[in-house]
Parts: structure tokens; sequence; C-alpha cells
């Protein structure tokens, strides 16, 4: 009764106060109730895609914290909150840019904030999403200076790792993962922290460092999942060690109770055949991977399987038939599966290895550069496709030492120094053939590629820089020769083509010439009757007989005319077009370089302008 009494005497604008302070935490309540069931949804999904009824969750919170702000009047305690959560919300949908603007309002709008810090953190999630690396550093680089505190340093350095290894930084990345593992040993980061450190060493053959990764993994992990993984990447890592007889044990360890039942089984399998394979007993190995088909013959276990033993005949046992028949079966499988593919590829690429070998010994019928390009192929099937390094090791050997004055020859040996070069074991062997492959190819791009290592490394040498550089000049002035040859060439023949072109286009004006042109000034002219009397005649020619006329008539009757009275014309050269053309052709060839264009008159002698 005390209470009702005591609420009736508030004041009214204190009751409308505690009205909209009511409100705004009931509106808040359902912006962080539909934030939280949107999280949940993400958190358990199996599928990396975000599921339409989390993106409407999400945005009922973003709708719920507007709301707020708008309702919040002039009261600012709490705004802050709220645009927190719409951020949250925008980076929940995975729409970074609009996420990043509302940080950014938060942070320069209330720097005073509690939720700075976890602002900057979602913010450099963002950035980490939109793989801007060094914005992302920049936000976790002040928490860590002005939030010594925050809870969550732990994700901050995982994902710095991530984001350095997705820079080809590992050796940071490495870093960033080992004061993770010392700072938070019970991070809910540490799995995955452990498998990076592991894979990153794997990659790296620092299998030591690998395998201690991984026991640590398995030793830490509660998931039955993860401790199976862990402990086949760590027998993989004894198996590169050489530490075939350890690898096996391990992999024993794992088959509890009836291994028949376990689909977990086919997995260990495949890994024992492969130590087995390496320690040089594939007949056991062919027997391990017998037991997958015999118990699992139709999963997508006994495809990889089925590949492994057409494997083991094909590398180990060198019994290609075997091999091909392996082969098919895997590719003729059902069960979608990468081994499949890849037994329908190496299916062929015996018997391109094959035909190729048939090729490269031909002695006959193929030409040197051919069947050098054929053992040369040989080799690279047998390394990049077969991974038969030894076989391939030697081809190249062979290809290398019989056709040593060719480029096969230079590539050849260039692949032996490379293979070697790139394994731990003979990595030193490998460094040593690279002078002499300078020496002997110094023009060659390999001995260039192999001089940049050297010089990386510090072991190049002034001569072998001096070799390469000669080489590359000698090369140079080829090239500029061949140019210079093929470009002369090219003129010459254009001049050529110019030339006759020219010269058709003279002789048809020859023979099209109009009349009264220069040209035809050279013809003989028509007689004029102004001239008749001069050339002493009487009048023009008679005309033909009509074909009526059945009898000749009398004859025209023609005064005399004394010799000496007879004005005789001067003399006019006749010249027909054909040897006009002839005439024209012979002053161009005696001239080739002052040929008229097309189109430009002859020069005349200014005497035959003369009408007369």
């Amino acid at each position: 009764m005390k209470r009702l009494w005591i609420l009736i005497l508030l004041p009214l604008p204190l009751l409308a106060g505690c009205s909209r302070f009511g409100s705004y935490f009931n509106t808040f309540y359902f912006a962080k109730k539909y934030y939280a069931q949107a999280e949940r949804i993400v958190t358990n999904s199996a599928s990396d895609r975000l599921s339409p009824e989390a993106i409407k969750l999400y945005d009922k919170s973003i709708e719920k914290s507007e709301k707020v702000i708008l309702k919040g009047g002039g009261w600012w305690a709490g705004i802050d909150d709220a645009i927190y959560l719409i951020g949250a919300a925008n980076y929940g949908k995975r729409d970074y840019e609009e996420a990043l603007r509302v940080f950014d309002g938060l942070l320069s709008d209330h720097p005073d904030s509690e939720f700075i810090p976890d602002a900057l953190f979602l913010s450099g999630l963002c950035h980490h999403r939109r793989k801007e690396y060094a914005l992302a550093e920049e936000c976790f680089q002040r928490i860590a200076t002005e939030y010594p505190g925050f809870e969550r340093r732990d994700e901050i350095l995982f994902l710095a790792g991530r984001g350095f290894e997705d820079d080809g930084e590992d050796q940071l990345a490495l870093s960033s993962y080992e004061d993770l593992v010392e700072q938070f040993p019970k991070s809910k980061h540490m799995e995955a922290t452990l498998d990076r450190i592991g894979e990153i060493h794997f990659e790296k053959a620092r299998y030591d460092s690998s395998l201690y990764a991984f026991d640590r993994l398995a030793g830490f992990t509660r998931d039955d999942a993860v401790y199976l993984e862990a402990n086949l990447q760590a027998g993989e890592s004894l198996v590169r060690l050489g530490r075939y007889e350890e690898a096996l044990n391990r992999y024993q360890s794992l088959l509890q109770g009836d291994p028949k039942k376990s689909q977990d089984s086919p997995r260990v399998w495949i890994h024992m055949a492969e130590a087995y394979n390496l320690d040089g007993r594939p007949e056991e190995a062919l027997e391990t991977l017998q037991k997958v088909l015999d118990g699992f013959g139709q999963s997508a276990q006994a495809t990889e399987a089925r590949f492994q033993i057409g494997y083991t005949y094909e590398v180990y046992l060198k019994d290609f038939e075997k091999a091909r028949a392996a082969y098919q079966e895997a590719s003729e499988m059902k069960v979608q599966s990468i081994f499949r593919d890849e037994a329908g590829t190496r299916l062929k690429n015996l018997q391109q290895i094959e035909e190729l070998q048939n090729q490269a010994q031909s002695q006959e019928e193929v030409d040197r550069d051919a069947r050098a390009e054929a053992a040369f192929m040989v080799a690279e099937l047998l390394y990049l496709s077969s991974n038969r390094i030894e076989e391939a090791l030697a081809k190249y050997d062979e290809v290398a030492e019989e056709f040593h004055d060719t480029d096969i020859g230079a590539r050849a040996a260039y692949a032996v120094a490379w293979i070697q070069y790139n394994n731990p074991k003979s990595k030193e062997e490998g460094r040593s053939r690279f002078a002499d492959i300078i020496q002997k190819y110094p023009g060659s791009p390999q001995a260039d590629y192999l001089l940049k290592i050297m010089e990386e490394e510090g072991g190049a040498d002034e001569t072998l820089k001096s070799l390469v550089s000669r080489a590359k000049e000698e090369a140079r002035l080829i090239e500029l020769a061949k140019k210079i040859s093929a470009d002369s060439l090219a003129m010459a023949k254009a001049d050529s083509i110019q030339q006759v072109k020219e010269q058709q286009k003279i002789a048809a004006a020859a023979d099209t010439v109009a009349p009264g042109s220069p040209l035809n000034r050279r013809l003989p002219m028509p007689i004029e009757p102004g001239d008749w009397g001069r050339l002493g005649l009487v009048g023009p020619p008679p005309p033909p007989a009509s074909p009526a006329a059945s009898s000749p008539g009398p004859a025209p009757v023609l005064s005399p005319v004394p010799p000496d009275s007879v004005l005789m014309p001067e003399a006019v050269d006749f010249i027909s077009a054909p040897a006009l053309r002839d005439s024209v052709s012979v002053m161009e060839a005696a001239d080739s370089t002052s040929a008229p264009a097309p189109g430009d008159s002859i020069p005349l002698n200014p005497a035959e302008d003369d009408p007369q």
C-alpha cells in the first residue's frame, strides 16, 4: 500500500521519464535478444553460408536498436550500446562496409564509451574479412596498447596469424600463433592454432617441429575427430622423417575394437599403406589396401584405395599392366572422388609415356630434335604426373647428356638441379650444379634464374655474372641483326612489288592514252584538209567502193605535179603501244630509283610540242 502512495505522489514529469526509461529498456531487450538468436544460428550452422533466418533476426535487431536511438531524445546514456549493436549486427550480416561506417561513428561521437574496444575489435575483423590486413593490424594494435586487459586478445592473435599467412609471411604468423599458445593456454582457439603451427612446419619440411605441434594437439583436444586427425598428421611427419615403424605403431593404435566396424579404419589403412611403400614393403601395402576394398568396397575410401593400388604397382613394383587395371577400376567407380579423376589421368599418362618412350628410342623415323623433345616429355610425365622422382631424375640426366648441345639439354640439366635443390635432403647437391649449368648454358633462361638464386644467397662470383651478362649481350646483338635483316628484306620486297605495280600502270596508260596527250604526240596524226595542197594532194582519198558496184569505174585523173614543187612532211616517229611499253621498261630498269609515280607523264623534247 505504501508503494502505491509513493507512486501517486511522484511528479508527473518524473513518471513520464520512467515511462520512457522502461520503453527504452524494453525495446533494447528485444534488440539484444534477436542478435543473440542470430548468433546462435550462425554458430551452430554446419554451412559457411548465412541462413535467411539469421539475416532476418539481425535485421530485427538493427530495427529495434534504431528505435532505441530515436526514442532516447536528449538522454545520451545507453545510446552508444545501441549504436554498437547495430554495427555488430551488420558485421553478423557480413555487410562489412556498413558495419565499419557505424563503428567509425561510434568511435568519433562516443570516444569514452565502454564499447570502444569491442568496436575496434569488430572493425579489425571487418578489415580482416575484406583482406585489408594492414588496417586490421592497426585496430588490433590499438587495442593491445590502449586496452591491455581486453578479453578477446587471443582471438586477435589468431586472426593476426591468419592474416600473415594470407600475405605469405609464415614466420610472422608462427610468431603470432606461438604468442597465443603461450599467453592463452585455455583459449578456444588453441586447437586451430596448434593445427596451423603444425601445417606451416610440415609445408616447410620441418617435420620435427610439425610432429611436436601435432602431438601437442592430440594431447590437448577432447574431440575424437580432432584427435584422429592430429595423430594421422603426426604419423605423416614420422614417415617424412623416415621413422616408418613408429608411424605404423601410431596408426595401429588408432584401430580400436573391430576395425571393420569403424568408419575411420579406411583412412588409417591408407596411411599405413603409404608407410609400407616408403619403407620398401609394397606387398604389405597391397595387403593393407585390400582390407579397405573388402570392408568398404563402394565407399569413397575404396576409390582412393584402388588408386593407391595402381600407384603401388606403377611406382614401386613397375608392373604397369596391373597398374593400368587398378587405375581403370578406380576411374569407373560411381562414387564422386578426386581419386577417380586422378586414376583416369594416370591411366592416360601411362599410355603417353609408353608412346613417348617408343618415339624417343626411334633412330630412323624421327629426327634428333623430335627425339629430344619426346625424351624430355617422358621425364616430365614421370616427375610431374607420376611422382616417380628417381626415374624422372635418371631420365633428365640421360636427356641432358645425350642432347647437351640443345635447349632441351639445358632444360633437362636445370630440372635435375631444381628438383634436388627443393628437396631438403638433396639441397646441397642441387646447389652444386648451379655453376656448371651457368657456365655450360650462359645465355639460357635457366642460367639467368639460377644466377638470381645464387645472388640472393650471396654465392654468385663475378666470373659467372660476367659470363651471363656477355651471353645476354651476344644474344641481344644476334636478335638485333636478325631483325635488321628481316626489316631490310621486307623493305626490298615492298619496293619490288611497288615497282611492278607502277610498271603495270604505265603500260596500261600507254594502251588507253587519250588523243592530244603528250604520249599520243609521238603517234601519226590525221591529215587536215588545209594540208592537202601543201602535200600536193588534190583532194581527200576516194571513199571505198560501194559493195553494190559490180564493175570498176574510171580511174580518177590527177594533175601531174613537178617533183621539186612537192613539200615533203617532216619525219614522224611511229611507235606502237607494245614498243612504247618496252621502251618505258628499259628506261625504268636503267634508273629504278627514279621511277615515275603512277599518272606522271614522260618528259618530252620541247620541239615535240610544235603542232607541225
